[in-house]
This record gives structure tokens, sequence and C-alpha cells, in this order.
């Protein structure tokens, strides 16, 4: 049996599904890819699928064709995302809209099914490596207590 991901929608605000375009050298996994400079700042595009009441988010990577914005076919197959989840910036810091991470334009979010497909591909067993981790962060960031 399928297991019911329940979605945020929230009016004015960033939800999940929404793109925010960032670079791989403010990702916590893409300090080993930091060296080489992208063309153009701000060209990796990555999804929300999880937030919490503070307004820290949990995003995930989308392999980008050439240019920058939404790949084509994103929405109809979600064949084209790394399957980690990345809830921490390459500081350490949660993820939150600002320098690093800026949102795209208002209409350009994702559709609930699509956000299930990713969460479940991303939660899903036959990623081995990522599995155990992926569980961990979202648990971590839906139990987050805020810092005082």
């Amino acid at each position: 049996m399928k297991k019911q991901i329940k979605i945020e929608i929230i009016k004015g605000k960033i939800r999940q599904g929404r793109i925010m375009q960032t670079d791989d050298c403010y990702l916590a996994t893409g300090k080993q890819f930091a060296g080489k400079p992208m063309a153009k700042p701000f060209e990796r595009p990555v999804v929300v699928i999880a937030r919490n009441k503070y307004k820290e988010f949990a995003v995930v990577k989308i392999q980008s064709h050439k240019g920058i914005g939404l790949p084509t076919g994103l929405r109809n197959r979600v064949s084209k995302i790394m399957p980690v989840i990345e809830i921490h910036d390459n500081k350490g810091n949660p993820i939150k809209a600002g320098k690093k991470f800026r949102p795209t334009h208002p209409a350009e979010y994702l559709s609930c099914d699509s956000i299930e497909l990713i969460i479940n591909e991303c939660n899903n067993p036959k990623h081995k490596q990522f599995y155990a981790d992926n569980q961990l962060k979202l648990s971590e960031l839906r139990n987050r207590k805020k810092k005082r």
C-alpha cells in the first residue's frame, strides 16, 4: 500500500514544490564540485520538498539541462533529480530563502503528484547510500527546535 504524503499548501509563502535557484558551492554535497565555478551564478535549480514552521527547507537538486530554469519534461517525469535531500548549506546552517537560495517566479511550482514522486524516489530503499540519511534529514527538519 502506498503511503499518503501530506502536502502543505500555504498561500503567499514558499511552499513545497517551489523551484529555487542556487549554486553547487552553496549545497552541502556540492562542496567537492566547488573548485570549478559555474559559468552563470545561481544556475542549479532545486525543488523544495519539505518545510518547517521556522521557514527552513529540505531541497532536492534537479539535474538541469542547458540554461537556467525548469528542465523540460520535469512536470511529467522525475528521472532528472538527484535522490539526495539537503537541509543544510555549505556552512552547516539551515536552508532558508535569501542570498544563497533565491526563489524563482511564483508561478514555477511543481504539482503535488510530482512532489510525491520526488519524495518517494528519495525515500526508496533502492538508493542504499542515501536512504538512511534522507530519512534522518527529514525527521531532523520536522523536529528541529528554534535556536535562542
